[in-house]
């Protein structure tokens, strides 16, 4: 049973939502589409995904595609992922009953569902707004999610240098572009700051919970 009260899956792109309501927004210019980048917050994982997912979508032309998302530090392979999520009308039925941790990783796994995978995945609860990445990604092309072994550990670090003088903008673009990636992967970053180096951080796989790295520059 969804929380909607249906006990049929949410709703395909097939029915009346058409192409999304985000698409009749009115067309950005570049600075309008920084602008409006550079306000985006959310309380939560999800909100902030939703919110830029639907900032990409209404940006449907570029005068300079490529400066543009260098200036917000976005590649343009993540903004077309973004576009994606922001145009799915499925995804918008189903917002509501989304964790508030899912965040990008998890609307684009489900964004890459078809039609008929996602009717069958969410009317056989294979599938549910709580699943996560793995678990989508495992449904939608056959491959079993992998475990880990009993005792066995799979760790994954990495460490950060940043160059001396660099500008806290730039380093809170970095920050945010690494935060990024990590949901993208289904990977964790821990930011710790310090007045005194070394300062021990750790990126990890979901498989992994011991180790750390030195770095002396303080994110």
């Amino acid at each position: 049973m969804y929380t909607d009260g249906k006990t049929s899956p949410p709703d395909s792109p097939a029915d009346d939502c058409g192409n999304g309501v985000l698409q009749s927004a009115p067309a950005l210019t570049d600075e309008e589409f920084i602008n409006k980048f550079r306000k985006l917050s959310g309380p939560s994982p999800l909100k902030a995904a939703l919110s830029l997912a639907a900032l990409c979508a209404a940006k449907t032309s570029f005068s300079a595609m490529g400066l543009t998302l260098k200036r917000v530090g976005l590649s343009s392979s993540k903004f077309s992922k973004y576009s994606q999520i922001g145009r799915d009308p499925r995804i918008e039925k189903i917002k509501g009953q989304l964790p508030a941790k899912a965040g990008y990783s998890v609307l684009y796994a489900l964004s890459r569902l078809t039609d008929d995978e996602w009717q069958r995945g969410f009317g056989e609860e294979i599938i549910t707004p709580q699943s996560s990445r793995s678990e989508i990604e495992a449904f939608r092309t056959g491959v079993p999610r992998k475990s880990c072994a009993r005792g066995e550990r799979v760790p994954f670090f990495a460490s950060v240098t940043v160059t001396e003088g660099k500008p806290a903008k730039e380093i809170e673009k970095l920050r945010a572009a690494l935060i990024s990636l990590c949901e993208e992967f289904g990977c964790e970053a821990a930011f710790r700051t310090s007045e005194v180096p070394p300062v021990a951080t750790r990126m990890s796989s979901p498989y992994s919970d011991i180790g750390t790295v030195e770095r002396k520059p303080v994110l």
